[in-house]
């Protein structure tokens, strides 16, 4: 085989007993992917119960048949400004690796409780999703050193669902010398279940095992007048690769523009930054931003940068 497929092979050995879902640069912007729980910072900070937004990452951009991830998502969420309000929302993602892809369909849903009748200021949220994905491999895209073999006759693909479960608390605090600033935590699980997929065709099989995935989120937003700042620190665990755990500190300024940087225990140090159009318009939000990654490990310096880009915009209803 040829060093691409060589590549292939060894990034979904990687991934068969690793991380499986997608990484992202702006974590803040993901929330709800992550843990199905999570509410936007949109609506903690500016009461925005409407959200939405697009992304596209490339990661490893030096390699052919990089990994791409795309992203569209939203979010609504009913504040019945009593002690109980529903989340909900869904997304759509599509992931490709070379001739392999992931692509699923997801809706979440959640419910809030409150401990007062401002849903966005504090409240504990157990989260729900739930969809379905398809894995396939394009094996006619791959080139091979033995022409006889005819792995390049199939290309296969397998649908199964996929259901994942989290937990996320924030609260506004209203005394001392941190009132009026943001706490918030949270667990999830968003591949709740394993599965074994396997593919067959006339050399034999192979099997794709998808395994839980768990997550772990405290941040804290601290306000200077109109600006603020957030440290974050996200814990990812999987079965068969280290604890991965990744700071972040972002800095927004005056709701018109932020900058951040962040560091990983996996090798992987990133900077975003992006503006926001929205104080004219009073209660609406556009967000531009983008993030660049630098990874220090996997393949080393050779497996190049990566690059991420998303635009969201969020407004309260009436």
């Amino acid at each position: 085989m040829k060093m691409y497929v060589l590549l292939l092979l060894l990034f979904l050995s990687i991934t068969c007993e690793g991380q499986q879902l997608p990484l992202f640069t702006q974590y803040r912007e993901y929330l709800g992917v992550i843990n199905p729980a999570a509410v936007s910072s949109d609506f903690m900070i500016f009461n925005h119960n409407f959200s939405s937004s697009v992304s596209h990452r490339l990661q490893w951009a030096s390699f052919e048949g990089a990994p791409q991830t795309s992203l569209i998502k939203g979010e609504y969420i009913y504040d019945t400004e009593n002690s109980v309000s529903l989340l909900t929302g869904g997304y759509i993602i599509n992931d490709k690796i070379g001739p392999t892809g992931n692509s699923g369909i997801y809706g979440r849903v959640g419910g809030i409780l409150s401990p007062g009748k401002n849903a966005h200021e504090s409240g504990i949220i157990l989260g729900l999703t739930a969809g379905m994905a398809q894995f396939r491999i394009r094996s006619s895209n791959l080139e091979l050193v033995d022409p006889t073999d005819d792995l390049t006759k199939n290309n296969q693909s397998k649908f199964y669902p996929d259901v994942g479960a989290g937990v996320f608390i924030y609260h506004r605090i209203q005394h001392g010398v941190f009132r009026d600033d943001n706490f918030y935590a949270g667990v999830s699980v968003p591949q709740l279940f394993g599965l074994d997929l396997t593919f067959t065709n006339d050399n034999g099989s192979y099997t794709v095992t998808k395994v839980p995935h768990f997550f772990g989120l405290i941040g804290f937003n601290k306000f200077l007048g109109e600006s603020f700042i957030e440290p974050s620190l996200w814990v990812r665990y999987v079965e068969g690769i280290p604890l991965q755990i990744d700071g972040n500190f972002r800095l927004s300024w005056k709701r018109s523009f932020w900058v951040g940087f962040g560091l990983s225990t996996g090798g992987n140090a990133h900077i975003e930054a992006g503006f926001i159009i929205g104080e004219e318009y009073g209660d609406r939000n556009l967000k531009i931003g983008a993030g660049y990654d630098h990874s220090f490990s996997t393949f080393g310096p050779f497996a190049g940068a990566t690059y991420e880009i998303n635009i969201s915009y969020s407004f309260e209803t009436k």
